[in-house]
């Protein structure tokens, strides 16, 4: 096993993670890799039939990013399948009944500015009858293009909602992923969406604001809304601290339908839970 920990804010770790026993029983070519990439961050994670036996999570600029994907040598390897979520805030939801792929620019410029270097395409949800439309960058184009041509490609947000509204019976949820310096809610009323957005914060009183803004603005009182947190929180993080002095039910998400391998597992699975389930989703 190899672990190493590093400090990288409040509530993130970079984190390299290899069961290197399961590896001398397994070739790459019967593995899946699953890939979240972000301007500023890069995770993937590998598993088997049963179990994930690898997580790494690097920190770096945008700039950066394409040098590390080329000298890392797990990502340059065959794998048995590949997908791949963008992370980012440039997203917008649009209801099946009115979009058109040829007015997707038109979606998405009405909540966002649109810069002559985004390629717009969108994804069709499982569990709603929506669109996600969202945009890539041409840094995240030449990523895929040169490293992972036939992935499979989502927005994050897609992988996310469906990955919650897969859940059965779910009445009024909070749900809120943490990533570095991106807060993405999804609110969910009775197996419905009531809202999805993402934000960018600087600190984790930004974003506490932002969790408290949204659940004001949709008439969910913290006191009665069981609220869960995923991906890269801790319970002795400041927003979770902030977090639990205002909502009553407050959890990690631990509906988990793979595990980790017992060599790696000194990280609550919880912190990679939309990473290690993305594969269903995609």
């Amino acid at each position: 096993m190899t672990l190493q920990l590093m400090e990288t804010g409040a509530n993130n770790k970079n984190h390299s993670l290899f069961d290197h026993a399961a590896f001398k029983k397994y070739d790459t070519v019967n593995l899946e890799l699953s890939v979240q990439l972000s301007q500023n961050e890069l995770s993937f994670c590998i598993k088997n039939d049963f179990e994930v036996i690898a997580i790494q999570n690097i920190t770096a600029h945008n700039y950066e990013i394409f040098e590390i994907i080329k000298n890392n040598s797990w990502l340059n390897k065959k794998y048995q399948s590949v997908n791949l979520s963008l992370v980012n805030k440039l997203h917008t939801l649009v209801p099946t009944t009115i979009f058109e792929e040829k007015n997707e620019k038109n979606f998405l410029s009405f909540n966002h500015r649109i810069d002559d270097n985004i390629e717009i395409v969108s994804d069709k949800l499982k569990n709603i009858n929506s669109y996600n439309v969202y945009g890539i960058t041409k840094a995240e184009q030449e990523i895929i293009n040169t490293f992972f041509q036939k992935a499979q490609i989502k927005h994050f947000g897609s992988c996310l909602i469906d990955l919650i509204l897969s859940k059965e019976n779910i009445t009024k949820h909070v749900f809120v992923s943490i990533k570095k310096n991106l807060l993405s809610i999804l609110l969910i009323n009775h197996n419905k969406l009531q809202l999805f957005n993402t934000f960018e914060f600087k600190s984790s009183e930004d974003c506490f604001y932002y969790i408290m803004f949204v659940l004001e603005q949709i008439k969910f009182d913290p006191k009665e809304v069981d609220f869960c947190f995923l991906d890269q929180i801790s319970k002795n993080s400041k927003i979770y601290d902030l977090s639990y002095k205002f909502i009553k039910n407050i959890r990690f998400i631990n509906n988990h339908r793979i595990n980790l391998s017992p060599n790696i597992n000194d990280i609550p699975i919880h912190y990679y839970h939309s990473l290690i389930h993305q594969a269903s989703c995609v």
